[in-house]
């Protein structure tokens, strides 16, 4: 549940992680979001491969941006081979931050031999605001539905200290 975007790829080259970071440097500064340049020699982090879940451990370089408060961090990070998995949820903040979001994914793309991105709210694919709106009162919508049906339920947002969003708990 939610409105989530999923991205993952390959970059080209090395220099081509110093462009993500300096896009993503720039589009920080530009919009005042708050950046942090990641560089670590041994960081584990959740993959998923076909419907598989496993863990990468070894060094990561990249850069992490919040975007927005009530939105998870975007967290550019890189493998030793330069591949990079991740997604941001994102219905909680301001639908901007949604659009935000795909525009640095679409700026960076480049950079990569492929980036794949599946956007729950479908704006990725359209660019059409109306589309992501219709989807992000789906979601409102299911999550007052499942309130309904379960009173203990309590809808979020709800951050994790790694600032990753619940979005209902009982």
């Amino acid at each position: 549940m939610g409105v989530v975007i999923y991205f993952e790829g390959q970059l080209k080259s090395e220099n081509d992680l110093a462009w993500v970071t300096t896009i993503a440097n720039q589009f920080a500064e530009k919009y005042d979001f708050d950046s942090k340049i990641i560089d670590e020699k041994n960081k584990v982090l959740g993959r998923v491969r076909g419907e598989e879940e496993w863990d990468y451990e070894g060094a990561v370089r990249g850069i992490r941006l919040n975007i927005a408060e009530w939105a998870e961090p975007v967290w550019l990070e890189f493998d030793e081979n330069l591949y990079l998995q991740d997604f941001c949820k994102t219905q909680f903040a301001d639908i901007t931050t949604h659009v935000l979001l795909v525009e640095l994914l679409r700026a960076i793309a480049p950079c990569f031999e492929e980036l794949d991105v599946f956007d729950e709210g479908k704006f990725w694919e359209t660019n059409d605001l109306a589309v992501l709106s219709e989807q992000r009162e789906a979601f409102f919508e299911a999550l007052a539905q499942a309130q309904k049906e379960n009173p203990e339920l309590q809808a979020g947002p709800f951050k994790t200290r790694e600032g990753r969003i619940i979005d209902a708990m009982e």
